[in-house]
């Protein structure tokens, strides 16, 4: 980012979740989730997708809650660096 910080986050240019990529694994739960989606009847695919959907929320949850708490970290060390 060649930008000053503090003008990319004004205006809206700092994407933190999405400079992380993809975790490995997820590659491979993705295809053993597929794989047992096919194997289902109409009714358990239904609960599988209502599984996987609600992982991502807590995922999605999990990852926000690190953030903030890493950008609190972050701000009390610039903190007791300048008081």
């Amino acid at each position: 980012m060649d930008k000053d910080i503090l003008k990319a986050l004004y205006e809206g240019e700092v994407y933190p979740s999405e400079q992380l990529g993809p975790i490995p694994e997820e590659k491979e739960m993705m295809e053993m989730c597929d794989l047992l989606w096919h194997r289902m009847g109409m009714e358990d695919q239904k609960r599988l997708d209502h599984i996987t959907d609600q992982f991502a929320v807590v995922c999605g949850a999990y990852a926000l809650r690190g953030f903030r708490s890493g950008f609190k970290l972050g701000a009390r060390i610039a903190q007791a660096l300048y008081p």
